[in-house]
């Protein structure tokens, strides 16, 4: 039998793509669920507090944060993954992150906390069977801690397309 020398993840549409063992994970919570996201597309956190709602809310668009003299549009993705949307309490965060498809767009989703970051073996994320999230928005899933952790595939939960559009209003 012959190895490969970088293991192959393949995620839930059946396409295979190289991932780094130990590829680093950013976890967060949205209601009941624990979160991943890709470490590398991670930029920063900040607080909801300074957050401008927004007139128009497609896309799951709530408002706009000021990140470096840009405003950057603040997505609530609970709807989208199938969770109840929760009024803000103030005690949600802003995790600030750029898409794998486009690293020059810069995107906020809301977390209602923020755990840590810790590498997931890219062998262990594994396909997710009966979620109540929808499986298209996932890479997949991973048992960390005798808890599951789902992965996000965020540039399928959020399209490219209408955030470059966004991108333009800004």
């Amino acid at each position: 039998m012959h190895e490969t020398a970088e293991p192959i993840l393949v995620d839930l549409t059946g396409k295979a793509r190289y991932a780094e063992p130990g590829e680093k994970h950013v976890l967060f919570r949205l209601g009941n669920e624990t979160f991943g996201l890709a470490a590398q597309i991670v930029r920063g956190v900040m607080g909801i507090g300074s957050l401008i709602p927004a007139a128009n809310s497609s896309f799951f668009l709530i408002g706009f944060v000021f990140c470096q003299t840009k405003a950057l549009p603040v997505f609530d993705i609970r709807t989208a993954l199938g969770l109840p949307a929760a009024g803000l309490g103030g005690k949600e965060e802003v995790l600030v992150l750029s898409l794998p498809s486009d690293a020059r767009l810069r995107i906020g989703i809301l977390v209602e906390s923020l755990e840590n970051a810790c590498a997931i073996h890219s062998a262990a994320i594994k396909g997710v069977v009966q979620n109540r999230i929808p499986s298209q928005f996932l890479r997949g899933s991973a048992r960390l801690d005798e808890r599951e952790v789902l992965v996000l595939d965020l540039d399928f939960l959020i399209s490219p397309t209408a955030l470059r559009r966004l991108s333009n209003l800004t």
